[in-house]
């Protein structure tokens, strides 16, 4: 028996037990099918729901164990730090406890209905709505869209530098001739392009801020030791193709096809690096700042 149904709430999910992996967490959880208990949101772990079981022994010790489920995976704690429970997530989880770190055992995978594990562990707001004046998703896109009160002042390389990187960058890669001529290519899609001329100085200021920006950290001892190897890497990854096209449009260095490989190449890199680091805030930064300004629109509080 591997298929297994999960019900929790007005959900149903598909799922199977991790025999190969958790063999002898999967056996002592069959002992106790049909399983049925209460769940509850996590208080420490993130986005997760959990089976508080008391002292309900598994006869278990730790096997195929993670502190990170991803979501649709459901773990067993088998007990001692902390009481015995079982452990779903629906989003992030960095699975603890008031004591500290613990991790559990990945014994089930949801298999199907994962588009509802978001709502699982979220209840419908039924307040009613708050109005107040400023508080609406529109009004936090465009707020967090400009800089804090007082920090442009304390802060001027960090803020003047990123719109000039953002808006150059933007300019490049959506207003370019060579590069609306591929989206044309992909999905059909296309406009009038910007003079190659006018390109290329855009490239170039970019280039500058980031240079600027870079050099500003580097300075700064907080932002130098606030920094990771993922700051400087996709800083990395960023600047080349911007430094590479730009030197395959000016045939500096290199012969123009052979450039041209390099920048393709870099570009390349960036795709794959993006949805893993902190670049990808490019997609989400507008939809996330949207949601937290209607949720708190709701409450009435402008954010």
């Amino acid at each position: 028996m591997s298929q297994l149904i999960v019900t929790a709430g007005p959900f149903t999910f598909e799922a199977k037990l991790e025999l190969e992996n958790a063999p002898k967490t999967c056996a002592a959880f069959l002992r106790h099918m049909p399983f049925t208990s209460k769940i509850v949101h996590v208080r420490w772990s993130g986005e997760g729901v959990w089976m508080p079981l008391g002292d309900l022994d598994f006869g278990v010790g730790y096997e195929n164990h993670t502190s990170y489920p991803a979501p649709g995976q459901i773990i067993l704690y088998p007990g001692g730090i902390s009481e015995t429970e079982i452990l779903l997530a629906y989003g992030g989880v960095h699975f603890a406890s008031k004591m500290g770190q613990l991790a559990g055992n990945h014994f089930i995978t949801l298999t199907s209905g994962l588009e509802n594990l978001y709502t699982l562990g979220r209840k419908k707001d039924l307040a009613a709505p708050r109005h107040a004046a400023g508080a609406s998703g529109l009004h936090t896109v465009f707020r967090r869209s400009l800089p804090p009160p007082g920090m442009l002042k304390r802060s001027p390389v960090s803020y003047i530098g990123g719109y000039i990187f953002h808006i150059g960058l933007a300019i490049i890669v959506f207003l370019g001739a060579p590069h609306i001529l591929l989206i044309e290519n992909l999905v059909g899609l296309s406009w009038p392009a910007l003079p190659s001329q006018f390109i290329g100085l855009t490239a170039v200021v970019t280039m500058a801020a980031m240079v600027v920006m870079l050099v500003d950290r580097i300075n700064k001892p907080v932002k130098r030791f606030l920094s990771t190897f993922e700051d400087w890497f996709t800083w990395a990854v960023t600047f080349l193709p911007v430094l590479t096209g730009w030197m395959a449009t000016q045939h500096l260095l290199l012969p123009y096809t052979q450039m041209l490989a390099l920048h393709i190449l870099s570009a390349e890199v960036l795709l794959v690096v993006l949805p893993f680091s902190k670049l990808f805030h490019g997609f989400t930064l507008f939809g996330s700042r949207w949601y937290n300004g209607r949720v708190n629109a709701h409450k009435g509080v402008p954010v």
